[in-house]
């Protein structure tokens, strides 16, 4: 940059170092002139003056004509002229920087970290319980922020603990005239809103799944101002009951949401042509694995989708099939994708270890950017 700047240009450099050669630029080496006359070169005193101030950046890789003046420039506006430049390349590194900060930083997973604190706020959060209802009026006030519109679910069922009072709540985004509970939906977007009921250790659920409910806020929020259209073509679904009161979710304990929200679509000519559920997506050090019922299909878009966020290594297949909230959907007609954790390791599922601590900002963005690129496949190009 000395070299370029106290020239003036590349051509006042090259016109200065023919001038000092004694041959003008273009005209061969019989077009003698005399320097003295066409070009005032600088005193002895003067080149060291310049040399001087040029020394703390390169003065030892640059030749000599680089500090050279040209006529009329005083030096002090050749060092005008280099903090100008300066400040400039200071603005550029800067506004590069904040550039790449901002597009590695997580924002939507960032927001759902706090949604997911927010929801650990209220407590552990068995169905029935206190807790439960003041999460799901934080749900719906959310939600209502955003211009969607909700709608309890209440049913009751026969569980190990008696007859229990249970309640989904779901929500769709109005877009036009007419009632969005009258117009068709695409797709379902889903979670279990509940925490497994412990009666000797305080449970939190922070990934299994508060994390996953509020994901889906923050999607619905991002949807509902940037993708209106495919906000209207989707239902989100907040399932109570999905956690056994038993040791292990059975054909008769568990599933106590899902299985009575699939119910209603089982008969009917417009149900939802697919599901996605959220479960556990946002443990630091994310590993998701899709289970072997998943339909081929849905498996290989997900796979697709995980490359292009450039997420492959945190998505993969399990063993074997995951008894989760997708099992009643899937019967029920609609083909539902579970993005479930690998829960089996880390030692935190079902533990006190599933707090706040283990949900990372990073994961539940990758989670998220993955599902809406397919939320954006499914419900824009079937």
């Amino acid at each position: 940059m000395c070299f370029l700047w106290f020239g003036g240009s590349v051509g006042g450099l090259a016109f200065q170092r023919h001038a000092s050669e004694g041959r003008e630029p273009g005209r061969g080496k019989s077009a003698m002139i005399d320097v003295e006359r066409r070009l005032a070169g600088p005193s002895p005193s003067e080149a060291g003056a310049a040399a001087t101030r040029c020394r703390p950046f390169s003065k030892q890789h640059l030749p000599l004509y680089a500090f050279q003046r040209l006529p009329g420039l005083s030096f002090s506006a050749m060092r005008s002229r280099w903090l100008l430049v300066l400040m400039v390349l200071l603005a550029v590194a800067g506004g590069a920087a904040w550039w790449w900060n901002d597009r590695s930083t997580p924002h939507l997973g960032l927001a759902a970290y706090d949604q997911t604190a927010a929801i650990l706020a209220k407590g552990p959060r068995p169905p029935g319980s206190q807790a439960l209802n003041a999460v799901r009026d934080h749900v719906k006030a959310e939600l209502a922020k955003a211009g969607w519109v909700t709608q309890g679910q209440a049913f009751e069922r026969s569980t190990p603990e008696g007859t229990l009072h249970f309640e989904n709540l779901r929500a769709r985004f109005p877009a036009g005239a007419g009632d969005p509970w009258a117009q068709p939906v695409r797709g379902i977007l889903c979670a279990h809103i509940d925490s497994k009921q412990f009666k000797d250790l305080h449970f939190p659920g922070a990934d299994d799944a508060a994390s996953a409910c509020a994901a889906i806020v923050e999607i619905a929020k991002f949807l509902a101002q940037e993708k209106p259209a495919q906000a209207k073509n989707l239902e989100l679904v907040f399932f109570d009951g999905e956690e056994a009161f038993g040791p292990n979710i059975t054909p008769t304990d568990g599933l106590y949401g899902s299985r009575h929200y699939a119910n209603q679509w089982r008969a009917r000519a417009d149900k939802p042509q697919f599901g996605i559920l959220l479960d556990m997506i946002g443990h630091a050090n994310l590993s998701i694995r899709l289970s072997t019922d998943t339909p081929a299909d849905m498996k290989d878009k997900v796979m697709a989708a995980a490359k292009a966020e450039g997420a492959e290594k945190h998505f993969g297949m399990a063993m074997g099939p995951i008894t989760d909230d997708h099992v009643p959907l899937n019967f029920a007609g609609i083909p539902t994708v579970d993005l479930i954790g690998e829960f089996g390791r880390g030692g935190w599922w079902h533990t006190p270890a599933d707090n706040l601590k283990i949900i990372s900002a990073k994961s539940l963005d990758i989670s998220m950017r993955v599902t809406l690129r397919l939320l954006a496949g499914w419900l824009e190009g079937g």
